[in-house]
């Protein structure tokens, strides 16, 4: 199988991220995308994370719907910091016959030399970014515009699937 590792903080996961997902599976051929949340960024990423718990059941119900897509665990039973070589390395043990590429949004493309081991990363897998490698429109959503929004009480419902809009309002989530 071509499988496509998609790793973040989704915090929320949004319309842009199963965007990316979708227009990556038709353009590079991949047969499913494994959406991998963060347990904890690497120290460099600035913005704090809603806790992993969240982030995780919004996930499971942006992705629910689609054949396609699954999400695994790795970085959240791994716990610590979240780093993509290890990630890469775990996927390659545990299904060596599967072949594997590493997705990201154009904004990663700029930021991949910083990445912990991007050089071996490279050379264990298949590396490819919207707007480099993969057509996918701009979409331009981004979750601190999303988080920004919520605090203010304006709506989100043309940035996020229903089911994500539900639990941050049921959970009372991203409010100052």
């Amino acid at each position: 199988m071509k499988i496509g590792i998609y790793g973040g903080s989704f915090d929320p996961i949004h319309n842009g991220h199963l965007s990316l997902a979708s227009f990556a599976i038709k353009e590079l051929a991949l047969d499913e995308i494994v959406f991998i949340p963060t347990y904890k960024p690497p120290k460099y990423y600035k913005e704090k994370v809603t806790y992993w718990a969240h982030r995780v059941n919004m996930l499971v119900g942006a992705i629910s719907n689609s054949p396609k897509f699954c999400m695994s665990y790795v970085e959240i039973e791994r716990k610590g910091t979240s780093y993509t070589i290890d990630t890469v390395k775990y996927f390659l043990n545990d299904k060596s016959k599967d072949y594997f590429t590493l997705i990201g949004g154009p904004d990663c493309k700029n930021s991949f030399h910083t990445w912990k081991d991007y050089k071996e990363i490279e050379k264990l897998v298949d590396v490819k970014f919207a707007e480099r490698d993969f057509y996918c429109p701009d979409i331009n959503i981004r979750a601190t515009l999303i988080r920004e929004l919520v605090s203010k009480k304006l709506p989100i419902s043309h940035l996020v699937p229903k089911t994500v809009e539900d639990y941050i309002i049921n959970k009372n989530l991203y409010r100052k």
